[in-house]
């Protein structure tokens, strides 16, 4: 069983607000993703990232965008057993949401980016939770 299947660096794009709005991009930095519960279909990797949000008073967020997700493969070669790639957003406090896909998948690649949704609802809800989860 492969526990280091691919490991994801996304970049979420933050709109704070109060008197003057403020843009800040936050890096996710490497976060692996692991196959806790194996079997064909989807959610079938995730991974949870506490972020610092120190740097951002999340009462006072507007607006959040994920602007981009980038995969490495730890094993290239099975990469080319995927169909599809999905990426959602999950926390206990907020609903599901889907922020990127990757159809067809390439096949002979080590790294992918995935195509970033246009319409992100809820971005703010999700990451007013204490950790997020990427699925």
């Amino acid at each position: 069983m492969m526990k280091n299947f691919l490991s994801l660096l996304t970049l979420l794009t933050l709109l704070v607000g109060c008197a003057p709005t403020e843009k800040k991009t936050i890096a996710t930095g490497k976060i692996d993703l692991i196959e806790d519960f194996p079997m064909e279909g989807s959610n079938t990797l995730t991974a949870v990232w506490t972020y610092n949000a120190n740097e951002v008073d999340l009462e006072k967020l507007k607006s959040a965008k994920l602007v981009s997700a980038k995969l490495f493969c730890v094993h290239p070669e099975t990469i080319d057993a995927l169909e599809e790639i999905t990426l959602s957003l999950a926390a206990s406090g907020a609903d599901m949401q889907k922020v990127g896909v990757l159809n067809p998948v390439p096949r002979g690649v080590s790294s992918l980016s995935i195509g970033v949704a246009d319409e992100q609802k809820h971005i703010v809800k999700l990451l007013q939770q204490k950790e997020l989860t990427l699925v």
